[in-house]
């Protein structure tokens, strides 16, 4: 048996991306071979959002679920594991149930450094080793980018993996053609939790509407404002997040200049590339990868670059579409799912592991 440990649940999008959504077409004969475990589904990620201070019994009953089913593990059985089984708990704890057996580590951000960086002194000194120590007794580690790969590296893994983000490209089949829309759409998509990277570039956005006309939709938000900024916010469906994006003309990904952003797998500029959208991205981390200057976007390296690149975008329609175009191809040869699908289901075999 294999025994798959989210984060989340469907609705959480690491959990979606990196794991879940490899499961989707798959036959059951071949699903019995699996067993699922989402530490916060989705019910509790929706209320996490809205009543945060209520969280702790549905977390704990979560956590013992959990427990009982590590407990049912046995030696010959294989675990696979979103980033850590237990946030917050050290990793003596999780061992006890790791300890000879075959486990895979799956990373797609720098969590790690949330421990090792962390404010609280208890918290870095009991939890700052926490997955230094699990990615060098995992049997093999996951990783989305080269600079978690190094880090894996660094921890002492012998077995590491890079396997970048991707999308289906089932469910990108839409064509791409310049919008009919009188304003352009600048697109965000993401949630409360990382709306925060907005307040980089709010300056820029506020300099820009200042001479040019342009709409900023927010998915994932339900209230956000930027004074001077027109601002239209969407609630993230995953039936219904293509549509908005194929219904906006340029797509962007500001980040902090710090190490947890160069964890960061880029799939926000994934998704918009997959539905045709030009990008302008901060120059950082994989983005840098993901995006070729001047041919499928921009790499904004400071505030004046966003103004610049965001005008070129907003002033040229012709601009956007042959940008646009690039990055589904690059999307298709790189970042797709049927691509990367028969490597994620090799990682189950016996010859990958050590």
């Amino acid at each position: 048996m294999i025994y798959i440990f989210t984060r989340y649940g469907r609705i959480g999008a690491s959990s979606r991306i990196r794991t879940l959504q490899y499961f989707d077409d798959l036959k059951i004969d071949y699903l019995k071979r699996f067993t699922f475990n989402s530490l916060i589904n989705n019910e509790q990620l929706l209320f996490k959002y809205k009543y945060k201070k209520y969280q702790f019994i549905s977390i704990l009953v979560s956590y013992l679920k959990r427990l009982i089913l590590l407990l049912k593990i046995k030696s010959k059985d294989l675990i696979y594991i979103e980033k850590e089984l237990y946030p917050y708990l050290p990793f003596f704890l999780e061992y006890f149930f790791l300890y000879k057996k075959n486990y895979i580590l799956n990373y797609d951000d720098a969590v790690f450094d949330y421990y090792e960086s962390h404010k609280n002194i208890f918290i870095r000194y009991i939890l700052s080793k926490k997955h230094k120590s699990l990615i060098k007794n995992s049997s093999l580690t996951i990783c989305g980018n080269l600079f978690l790969a190094n880090y894996a590296k660094n921890a002492g893994c012998k077995n590491i993996k890079i396997l970048p983000s991707v999308i289906n490209m089932k469910r990108y089949q839409y064509k791409k053609v310049v919008t009919n829309n009188k304003e352009p759409i600048i697109c965000w998509i993401g949630s409360s939790a990382t709306i925060v990277y907005l307040k980089e570039i709010e300056k820029p956005l506020q300099e820009i509407a200042k001479k040019n006309k342009f709409v900023l939709k927010i998915i994932g938000v339900n209230d956000y404002k930027i004074n001077g900024v027109n601002i239209m916010t969407k609630k993230w469906r995953e039936d219904t997040e293509i549509d908005e994006l194929i219904n906006s003309d340029i797509g962007i990904m500001p980040l902090f200049n710090n190490r947890f952003s160069q964890g960061k797998c880029s799939y926000k500029l994934i998704q918009y590339m997959g539905v045709g959208l030009p990008v302008v991205a901060s120059k950082i981390g994989e983005n840098i990868n993901t995006i070729k200057h001047g041919v499928n976007g921009y790499l904004a390296g400071n505030q004046n670059d966003w103004i610049k690149y965001l005008n070129f975008l907003i002033n040229d329609p012709n601009l956007r579409e042959k940008f646009g175009s690039k990055g589904k191809e690059i999307v298709k040869d790189k970042y797709s799912l049927q691509n990367t699908k028969e490597t994620y289901f090799s990682f189950f075999d016996n010859q990958n592991l050590k």
